[in-house]
């Protein structure tokens, strides 16, 4: 039962939840995560890449995961958002490292795929635009595509990266390094104190060197939520 918890976890919140209404109750009890956020444009040609390691926590009781995704301002009536997320993730096989995609497409369809067992360890994660195509290189690697139009046609998504908890006293614990953010413009950008973010109940990002980041902390449903950095431009 308790495997079978974990996959609709994973489902429900890694699909559904993952662009959510920070307000909505249900939400709230589901997951906590420390996100950074990043504008567009990300619509003809774009690419996130980083280092990303995502350690065991023998103390967690859920599943925890480690990502980037692009994903479109909320719809108003239905309140969902399209999204395509690509990363790490620990939930099943004892909690042995695995890569993963997810996402919801314009016609509301949703899905999470395991994309494999990995060796533990530092692996770098791209979340590519170009050519109407998206695609998740690992270790430089093509390892999904799909077609862009089918995500975010007619929308201007922007950037989430991630480092998500999904039960309460879970401990978040993704490392970061290296971490450019090309813009359809040509222009490229990194993570910086000035980048927003959100410290989500217990759970936050924090420098640790020049390119490098830590999520710290523990998720606490009690816990407050914080924007910190220039968060001005995000409305979600």
């Amino acid at each position: 039962m308790r495997i079978l918890a974990f996959l609709f976890a994973v489902v429900s919140t890694l699909t559904d939840g993952c662009s959510r209404d920070l307000s909505d109750p249900e939400v709230q009890k589901v997951h906590a995560a420390a996100e950074f956020y990043g504008p567009g444009p990300f619509q003809r040609a774009f690419a996130v890449s980083g280092r990303m390691t995502l350690p065991l926590v023998p103390r967690n009781e859920s599943w925890y995961a480690l990502s980037f995704m692009v994903v479109s301002k909320p719809d108003g009536a239905t309140g969902n958002s399209e999204f395509w997320q690509v990363g790490l993730i620990r939930w099943r096989s004892n909690y042995r490292l695995e890569s993963f995609l997810a996402g919801r497409t314009r016609n509301g369809r949703f899905f999470f795929r395991s994309l494999g067992l990995l060796e533990d360890g530092s692996h770098v994660v791209q979340l590519v635009g170009s050519n109407g195509k998206l695609q998740f290189i690992l270790d430089g690697s093509e390892v999904a595509s799909d077609n862009y139009e089918k995500y975010f046609e007619g929308l201007e998504p922007y950037l989430q990266i991630m480092d998500e908890v999904s039960e309460s006293g879970d401990q978040v614990a993704g490392r970061l390094s290296e971490v450019t953010i090309r813009h359809d413009d040509g222009t490229v950008s990194t993570l910086s104190d000035s980048t927003c973010s959100l410290n989500d109940r217990g759970v936050y990002w924090q420098r640790t060197g020049p390119t490098e980041f830590a999520a710290y902390g523990v998720f606490g449903r009690s816990d407050a939520r914080t924007f910190g950095g220039n968060c001005r431009w995000y409305r979600p």
